[in-house]
This record gives structure tokens, sequence and C-alpha cells, in this order.
């Protein structure tokens, strides 16, 4: 199990993040939520956030990742949903639970849904832990 790091600014100890790296360092962070939940594995691993607004052209897809995603600290990180039907789509298998820690979900008035959960197994196997639900339809 891996802890990915992701910052787009210089603070907390990260450095302005990078999505050519690896994510295993706040100094190798990567610049976004998508390439990292794209480099973790499909179980266990972890996405530690640094603080800030983060943005997706369409979603952020955790589909067949078992993973958390936690902020640095808690609801100082937004997953913003501008122009998107979603913020967040779960669709992960069996023998895997997705974790989404105190972090902002924002579907900024626009996304249909905040979060889009595919399927019996990943609605059992999603956990929101603090997580705040904003400015969604």
């Amino acid at each position: 199990m891996a802890i990915l790091y992701v910052s787009k600014t210089a603070t907390n100890g990260y450095v302005v993040g990078n999505d050519a790296n690896n994510g295993l360092s706040k100094a190798l962070a990567k610049l976004t939520v998508s390439s990292a939940i794209t480099a973790a594995a499909n179980g266990g691993d972890e996405i530690k956030v640094n603080d800030g607004t983060y943005s997706h052209a369409t979603f952020f897809n955790t589909s067949n990742k078992g993973i958390t995603i936690n902020p640095e600290n808690a609801y100082k990180v937004t997953l913003d949903g501008s122009d998107a039907t979603q913020v967040l789509q779960c669709g992960h298998t069996a023998g895997l639970t997705l974790t989404i820690g105190a972090l902002i979900l924002d579907g900024k008035n626009t996304a249909a849904r905040c979060v889009n959960v595919i399927g019996d197994v990943a609605l059992a196997t999603t956990v929101f832990n603090g997580t705040k639900f904003i400015r969604f339809t």
C-alpha cells in the first residue's frame, strides 16, 4: 500500500506537483487528483491531497479502485465539478472499498449528481468519512 501525494501549491511541506512525478512523496507530488487516481493500485492506496480546489474536465473517476482519498487538512480540499455531470464516479468491484475523507465535493450547481455510484457492490463499499457535499442539483 502506497501513499500518493497531490499538490497545486508549495504549502504544508509540498512542492507544486507535476503529473510526470511518481507522487510517492511531498517532494514528488502529482499535480492532479486524476493522475493520482490513475496511478493508484486497485486496493489499499491512499491519495493525500494538499489544500486547494481541484477541478477536472469531466469528473473524478475512481472506478475499479479501492482507495482512500484524504485531505492534508480537513475541509481545505475541494473537488470541483464545474461543467460536469457529476463530481465523483465510484464503480469498484467486490473486495475493494473506496473511502473519501473530510474534503468538500462541490457540484457548482451544474452537476446533475455529486456522486454517481455504479452497482450494488460499489454502493455497499463506498465510505464517506466526514465528506461535505455542497452546491449540487
